[in-house]
């Protein structure tokens, strides 16, 4: 091989590792717990959905959740 072939593979390495390096999430990061939704028609004839959400307050004794004013429904 020659020398500017083994460079240049060198250089691709070196890219590669910066990469995944840049890409990893901070050490000891964790993902977050996702809130959980479970739909229903308990009733289909009525056209409603019965929405459940569990939703994870991070051992805080409450949460505070908002739903945009143009959302659909009642």
């Amino acid at each position: 091989m020659g020398r500017i072939h083994i460079e240049r593979r060198v250089r691709l390495l070196l890219a590669l590792l910066v990469a995944i390096a840049v890409a990893r999430a901070p050490a000891g990061a964790q993902a977050p717990t996702p809130i959980v939704y479970t739909l229903s028609a308990p009733h289909p004839g009525t056209h409603e959905a019965e929405v459940r959400a569990i939703v994870p307050t991070g051992g805080r004794e409450s949460i505070e959740m908002m739903m945009p004013i143009w959302s659909p429904g009642y």
